[in-house]
């Protein structure tokens, strides 16, 4: 074995070794990190159980008037669309020679389409 084969094979050995070493240490550190990640979980689903039990033994709240709904709505969904609640529904109609689409103004749903050309499903 000349002097050029065994200085290849050391500086193997060499890379082999350090890179052993430096993945075992980087293993530890991510094992460290997904026990703190787990810890962390498990500390956050405590504190949801702990808040289902607190909601599951509030008392429920009743609305008795309508000022108190609008007000509730109000509240919780915000001025804008709160009022697409109050009133009574109407619907809009769109249509071009091939069909009729109906909307309504809750929501902005499409109520019924209608195809001009067919009536039933078997009349082509």
């Amino acid at each position: 074995m000349d002097k050029n084969t065994a200085t290849g094979l050391l500086l193997i050995v060499v890379i082999m070794g350090g890179y052993i070493w430096w993945t075992n240490k980087n293993t530890e550190e991510y094992n460290r990190e997904q026990q703190r990640i787990r810890d962390s979980i498990a500390q956050v689903e405590m504190l949801e159980v702990q808040k289902d039990s607190a909601v599951q033994q509030a008392p429920i709240e009743t609305i008795s008037t309508d000022s108190a709904r609008t007000a509730q709505s109000r509240e919780s969904m915000g001025e804008i669309l709160a009022a697409s609640l109050e009133g009574e529904e109407r619907f809009y109609t769109v249509e071009n020679e091939k069909l009729r689409v109906k909307f309504t103004n809750k929501g902005g749903r499409i109520s019924s389409v209608e195809l001009k050309e067919y009536k039933s499903y078997d009349d082509f």
